[in-house]
């Protein structure tokens, strides 16, 4: 398993000054998301005893899906959102453990907006099998795709883990 993922479930720490060097996310956009977004930040970072919060690697992982989706121009209360649903599946994709492999059967996931705004997810092994929608608006996310975009980013962080990160093929 790369360095990336094995540090999961290690008590390290990253400072929102690192995920605004390695992301270009500032503490004020996230600290505005948290503000705006209460339900879809819970759970991305946490706080310490002085109030300051730090991220886990997996929070920089689900903030990196966040960053590549808001680059593509989606707007963040949907890119919170999708970005929490895909994690798993982008970070299949980012391991050679294979129990994480698993969730690679689904490559692409569909979003579309729910009537009261919210939204709705379908994942798909095939895009053959894109169902139908009855919405104005749905989003197509490859979670290959989003997985190579975030590599480098996850392999600065790791401070030259780059040659031992997994070779990108479905």
């Amino acid at each position: 398993m790369p360095p990336i993922l094995n540090e999961l479930n290690i008590a390290g720490f990253l400072e929102p000054r690192d995920v605004n060097k390695l992301l270009e996310i500032t503490q004020d956009q996230v600290r505005d998301w948290r503000r705006r977004f209460p339900d879809l930040m819970a759970g991305i970072g946490e706080q310490d005893e002085s109030g300051r919060w730090r991220y886990r690697p997996y929070h920089f992982i689900e903030l990196a899906i966040v960053r590549e989706l808001r680059s593509a121009g989606i707007d963040i209360s949907y890119a919170l959102a999708i970005a929490h649903h895909v994690y798993m599946h982008v970070v299949s994709w980012l391991s050679f453990d294979t129990l994480d492999r698993a969730n690679r059967e689904f490559s692409y996931v569909v979003a579309w907006e729910l009537p009261d705004g919210h939204l709705d997810f379908y994942d798909l092994r095939d895009l053959s099998k894109i169902p139908e929608f009855n919405r104005p608006l749905a989003f197509l996310i490859d979670t290959f795709q989003i997985a190579k975009a975030i590599e480098p980013r996850i392999a600065a962080r790791e401070n030259g883990a780059a040659d031992q990160t997994p070779k990108f093929d479905r």
